[in-house]
């Protein structure tokens, strides 16, 4: 999606329907809208970063790695404060304004956790408003996107190693069987669709059982590794990544028995 794509769906996302033709409420929220959502990051920015986030998760780099999901909590935030505040004459619309801000930002990031990562957020479509919603939100964008190159490093070097200690592989073919279990691996992934053991695999145990316990409770549902992936056929700096680290650790292993 480009920015020009994210600008309109933007502009179509705040315009509430116009179901009885109301021109005059269509004006109040144009004029609510020019200083309702307020803040370092533009609407705009927050809302194609993230879906550029949710598109290229495996290369995000330092700067990338941006929390846009906490960014935007913090500005709506902020700005019903200082609106309440204010209380100005246009205090009214400004708040609907920012109501439907938050909406289109509920939309948006349902939609791309389904497109990109098969899963639902249950939790948002049978109460958006709950208290808690900032925190889930916050947990898995985290896991599965900004974390992303970590966990299938984490994931990947394991089952790797794993599989290596079993086959007591030779010294001389390390990093041909190396690479050989990992391009086996990315394309059984999917067929696997071990839920559980990629996250348990994949980050720390706290970690772990928040995020398990979201498919277990049905606060989210769907098999992300139907599309979650390393692509190694694209981020070959990853699997190079993984190879070296597993050779190492194998080597450490070998020379300790």
């Amino acid at each position: 999606m480009d920015r020009s794509e994210i600008k309109d769906g933007v502009e179509r996302g705040f315009n509430p329907p116009n179901i009885y033709q109301d021109q005059e409420y269509l004006q109040r929220m144009d004029v609510a809208k020019e200083n309702a959502f307020r803040g370092d990051y533009p609407l705009e920015d927050i809302f194609e970063e993230l879906t550029n986030q949710f598109s290229n998760y495996i290369q995000l780099d330092a700067s990338d790695r941006t929390n846009y999901v906490e960014i935007f909590f913090k500005q709506l935030k902020e700005s019903m404060d200082e609106i309440i505040e204010e209380d100005g004459d246009l205090l009214e619309d400004q708040i609907e304004y920012l109501d439907i801000v938050y909406n289109y930002f509920v939309d948006l990031i349902s939609t791309l956790f389904q497109r990109r990562l098969c899963i639902s957020l249950n939790f948002l479509e049978t109460n958006p408003y709950d208290s808690n919603t900032y925190d889930m939100l916050s947990i898995l964008y985290k896991f599965f996107i900004l974390d992303a190159r970590k966990n299938f490093k984490n994931y990947f070097t394991k089952r790797t190693l794993l599989a290596m200690k079993k086959s007591n592989v030779d010294q001389t073919n390390l990093v041909s069987t190396a690479y050989n279990i990992l391009d086996d691996m990315d394309h059984t992934l999917i067929m696997d669709g071990m839920v559980e053991d990629f996250i348990r695999k994949a980050t720390d145990k706290s970690t772990a059982d928040t995020i398990y316990g979201y498919f277990e409770e049905n606060i989210i549902s769907g098999n992300f590794l139907i599309r979650y992936s390393p692509r190694f056929y694209q981020n070959t700096d990853l699997l190079a990544d993984i190879a070296d680290d597993v050779i190492t650790m194998y080597q450490y292993h070998k020379e300790k028995e």
